[in-house]
């Protein structure tokens, strides 16, 4: 009788150290993986504060600076008038109709434009490139050299970011 009661006792403590086995092995993998969650968790927090300071310094910049934000509609009109004006002066055409990316809406303009000297071509690209409302940026820049003169084939693509919501 003695026998079977220690034997009894035997597989309560193998069965006891196996639960306890099994119980360590399975808090000790929660516990890994908790911390590998705080760790990303504490990444993210960081890159947030990042952004966020990134994003007040923004504000504080444009604020500064007098930069006004553009609503959508307010976008797409300032596109379609810089891309008119450029169509009626320069007797241009739409290269590629407009656009919206994300926060943004974009035309591409094509036309010739008839220099006087070279210094009139950088003081025309340059105010082009100078803009800060719409942004013009020269995609193709050619120069023909023709019987009464230069001609510069240009094609430019007049993007203006905007902000949706508030």
């Amino acid at each position: 009788m003695s026998l079977t009661r220690d034997y009894l006792l035997y597989i309560l403590a193998v069965l006891t150290a196996i639960a306890v086995i099994t119980a360590y092995t399975t808090i000790n993998h929660i516990n890994k993986n908790l911390n590998n969650n705080l760790i990303t968790l504490e990444r993210k927090e960081k890159k947030l504060k990042l952004l966020e300071l990134q994003y007040r310094n923004l504000k504080e910049t444009v604020e500064k600076l007098g930069i006004k934000v553009l609503t959508s509609k307010e976008a797409i009109e300032s596109v379609l008038s810089a891309a008119d004006r450029l169509v009626k002066m320069y007797d241009g055409r739409i290269i590629r109709p407009l656009e919206k990316e994300d926060n943004l809406y974009s035309i591409t303009v094509g036309f010739d434009y008839y220099p006087d000297s070279a210094e009139d071509l950088y003081r025309f690209i340059s105010r082009l490139e100078s803009s800060v409302s719409p942004i013009f940026t020269v995609e193709r820049f050619e120069l023909l050299q023709e019987e009464y003169g230069t001609v510069t084939h240009l094609e430019v693509k007049i993007s203006q970011p905007f902000t949706e919501g508030k």
